[in-house]
């Protein structure tokens, strides 16, 4: 095995991409004790990995394709994340309505339930169940009760996707590994047997600066640039994958007690409904997207389909593009075989290594992350002298604001961070559910600066000491960093010119 010259930037891993799959691996990686480093050209979860239906779930629609095993292991995997991150992972109640115009026959709907449960384990307090169509109208008086048949319910838990990414690499950072957002590379040399020797840029309010690095093993986990970054080291390369587009829509609240799972009556793809932060999140959408994946934007087409399919299960309501609180479409990079639906295209994962000796992943899913990181790290290891395991020490390692140790009375631990932060109740909480154990943490920058406890715009909740916390803490480097990624505030909420200048100069005046 090669030496590594004398340098802070000399690795045993470098993980190019700072998604979900890359954050995962640096963090299982770290964890473990092998020199690590995420390079990232944008934000931490700036593509794909913020961009989701924020769903920790298992695919009931996966068991009509017959994916038997992805539903599984997404089933037990999601239940992991409710111990690793429970203030990341809510469980919420799902409606399947039946109408008369439904594909699904009742019969049929609650094997798939039972199948489901069935292969999550059958977990106590989250059993299926059938609703009549009585039930169903008290149920979810929203919805359309014509020619109603009744509906499913099932459980399947909610997370805030970039969130989940942030907390992996703090938590890589926090055993040794060197994170560094806005740092692209631009250039690999070298390689197995010897070392890599890379050079990255990173751009950032100083100005420009050129790093080298040296490194034992890459992993590229660049998501939709997969293909467009393996060209980088293996120009003849053919496609590997396949690029899909989803958008979704943020809308005023329709049904703040569960999600529905219903199916588009123009062409029969299903898609979701499902309480976000006050508002209601819809979607995806699914079709094959060509071009450069920083070019790709939401489409009128993709808004008016959206708006449209979720129309027709309203009872006394009708959503209008002005109803459109935010959108934003996110690409999936599947692995590449055959031309069908993109609906049917496998989500299983593919990793494979390049003739430059970098790994890359294609497929996979946001439920099954650290089961993909660890399979990743398994196959890179051996070529680059990695420690490994078994995949137990991060199966076994809370995130950082998951540690919650004995204590499990949320109510209380929100009371006790309203009085030592000298908090509004309303902020603790709202605190505790964001950050979980690492919640005491914001409330101490509150406690000490209290002119920076109080809310940031009126009705909000986030104050100065969060936005504070998120760029001393959690790698935010802009305004649209803390809006987006931090927090679902540029989602969730219609942000005038005034309040954002007032937000602009809020994040300028802070003292990091």
């Amino acid at each position: 095995m090669p030496d590594h010259p004398r340098d802070s930037r000399a690795v045993d891993l470098l993980v190019i991409g700072g998604g979900i799959f890359g954050a995962g691996v640096a963090r299982e990686a770290a964890l473990l004790g092998n020199r690590v480093a995420l390079l990232e050209k944008g934000d931490l979860a700036q593509g794909t990995s913020s961009q989701s239906t924020k769903l920790l779930h298992g695919g009931l629609r996966y068991l009509e394709h017959g994916q038997f095993s992805l539903v599984r292991e997404s089933l037990r995997e999601r239940a992991v994340q409710a111990e690793l991150a429970p203030h990341l992972a809510s469980p919420l109640p799902f409606l399947v309505p039946l109408g008369e115009g439904s594909r699904l026959r009742p019969w049929k709907l609650k094997l798939g339930l039972w199948l489901y449960d069935w292969l999550a384990g059958r977990p106590a307090g989250f059993r299926p169940g059938f609703l009549s169509p009585e039930e169903l109208a008290s149920a979810a008086p929203a919805l359309v009760q014509t020619g109603s048949r009744g509906a499913g319910r099932y459980f399947d838990w909610q997370t805030y996707d970039s969130r989940l990414v942030v907390e992996c690499a703090l938590q890589a950072a926090q055993h040794g590994a060197q994170v560094a957002p806005r740092t692209e590379v631009v250039d690999i040399q070298g390689g197995p047997p010897d070392l890599f020797r890379v050079r990255a840029q990173t751009t950032g309010a100083r100005g420009t600066e050129v790093q080298e690095w040296t490194a034992r093993c890459i992993v590229a986990t660049t998501g939709p640039w997969t293909d467009r970054f393996r060209s980088r080291t293996w120009p003849e390369a053919a496609p590997r994958s396949r690029l899909t587009s989803g958008v979704h829509i943020v809308v005023p609240k329709i049904d703040p007690k569960q999600a529905w799972l219903i199916t588009a009556p123009s062409d029969g793809r299903v898609f979701f409904v499902i309480p976000f932060f006050g508002q209601t999140l819809i979607g995806t959408t699914d079709r094959d997207f060509e071009g450069d994946p920083d070019r790709a934007q939401v489409e009128s087409a993709d808004v008016a389909y959206l708006l449209s399919a979720t129309n027709a299960y309203l009872q006394d309501r009708r959503l209008t593009e002005s109803d459109v609180i935010s959108s934003f479409i996110g690409l999936r990079a599947l692995v590449r075989s055959g031309k069908g639906h993109p609906s049917h295209a496998s989500r299983e994962k593919c990793i494979f290594e390049s003739p430059a000796g970098v790994w890359h992943i294609v497929g996979g899913k946001l439920t099954t992350w650290r089961l993909i990181a660890h399979a990743i790290l398994r196959r890179a290891a051996a070529g680059g002298g990695l420690r490994v395991d078994d995949g137990e020490r991060s199966r076994r390692t809370p995130l950082p604001g998951g540690c919650f140790g004995l204590s499990s009375d949320r109510g209380l631990a929100a009371r006790e961070l309203a009085r030592h932060g000298r908090l509004e109740m309303e902020v603790a909480t709202h605190l505790e559910c964001r950050y979980g154990s690492r919640a005491a943490e914001v409330a101490e920058i509150a406690r000490d600066h209290p002119q920076l406890g109080t809310p940031l715009l009126p009705g909000w909740l986030e104050t100065p000491a969060e936005m504070l916390y998120t760029r001393r803490f959690e790698f935010a480097e802009t305004l649209e960093d803390f809006l987006r990624r931090r927090t679902p505030l540029a989602l969730t909420t219609k942000i005038s010119a005034a309040e954002r200048s007032r937000l602009e100069r809020i994040w300028a005046e802070l003292r990091v």
